[in-house]
This record gives C-alpha cells, sequence and structure tokens, in this order.
C-alpha cells in the first residue's frame, strides 16, 4: 500500500516499452506527460500503421482466432518461434517463464482482445485513440530516448524503426541484426 501523504504528482520515472506496451505506455506518457523523464522503446508502434502480418490477421478471424489463441494458446506458443531468433536461447526455462501467465482460457482473453483491437483504418474503434496517441508524441522530442529494435521482427519491422526514427532523430537508435522481436532475448 501506498504511505498517507504520497502525492501522484510526484512521481518522476522512464517508461519502458516494448509490443502493445508502445501505444499503452506512450498513452500513458502523453496523457501525463510531466511524469515521464525519459523512455526506453523497443520493437512497438505508437502510431497507426497500414501493416500487419499473415499471422496475426489470422488471429482475428472471428471463431478462429479465439480457438487458437484461447483454446490452444497458439499466440503465446508460436511468438516463442517466431520472436526469437537465436534459437539456443530459447530453452525449457524460458519457455516456461513467457507461457507461464497463459495456462487457461480465460488467462489468454487480453491476447484475443489485443488482437482484434489492432486499429487497421479509420472506421476501427480505437484508430482515433491511437491517432491521438501519435500526434501527442512530438512533445517529447528532447526526452531521453533509447531506441532498440531486432532487425529481424516479423511484426515491427524496420519501417516501424525508421518511424520513430524520423519522429526522435535525437534519440539513442539500435537496429539490431540477428534480433527479433523478443530483441531482449536474442540481445543480451
Amino acid at each position: 500500500s501506498l504511505p498517507a501523504d504520497f502525492q501522484e504528482e510526484t512521481l518522476d520515472y522512464r517508461l519502458v516499452v516494448h509490443d502493445w506496451g508502445g501505444a499503452i505506455g506512450m498513452g500513458h506518457a502523453v496523457a501525463r506527460p510531466e511524469a515521464v523523464r525519459g523512455f526506453v522503446v523497443m520493437n512497438t508502434a505508437a502510431f497507426p500503421s497500414p501493416r500487419i502480418p499473415f499471422s496475426i490477421n489470422l488471429c482475428r478471424i472471428p471463431g478462429f482466432g479465439a480457438l487458437a489463441i484461447r483454446g490452444f494458446n497458439a499466440f503465446a506458443r508460436v511468438a516463442l518461434l517466431r520472436c526469437v531468433k537465436k534459437r539456443d536461447r530459447i530453452t525449457p526455462e524460458l519457455v516456461r517463464g513467457y507461457l507461464a501467465p497463459y495456462q487457461t482460457w480465460r488467462d489468454r482473453e487480453a491476447h484475443l482482445r489485443f488482437v482484434e483491437d489492432i486499429p487497421m483504418g479509420p472506421e476501427h474503434p480505437s484508430w482515433s485513440t491511437l491517432s491521438g496517441i501519435a500526434d501527442g508524441l512530438e512533445q517529447f522530442a528532447e526526452h531521453p530516448m533509447l531506441i532498440m529494435f531486432g532487425a529481424e521482427d516479423f511484426c515491427f519491422d524496420p519501417s516501424f524503426y525508421r518511424e520513430w526514427r524520423a519522429r526522435f532523430p535525437r534519440a539513442e537508435a539500435h537496429l539490431l541484426d540477428g534480433c527479433g522481436h523478443y530483441v531482449m532475448e536474442d540481445a543480451r
């Protein structure tokens, strides 16, 4: 529990964002810019994109997506195969760690809902929210930022890295060859 004299406005932190965390974390930053002091950005987006990988789009098919994601845990299982490029890093311990939060049908609902909520055009209910986040990013142009992207990500490919670089040209940035979506596994 927080101390009685805790004041939320005194928070001072840096955000580390990856995957869906880009839109979520940057959405928070845009809403509370006074609290954020810097960023680490890894294989993510916080702006609309017209691109979605075929395999993720398959998970958006009604019925099939729910069965694959919630029934067979396909999202988390396939991610381990596609998101780590250095195969020797995929140890039984790593697999257990990535799959542990998703043991039941109910545990996997968030994966399905996130996939369904990817806004692919202005008609999607989340498009305006994501566009608003993108419009608010410029206020962080002078904040310290480290951009680290795995160059072999099947989802957030180097075009996303280039978009981050265009938006934040002063950021320290690294496009890491031989690394995939789980850059934190491949680059260690």
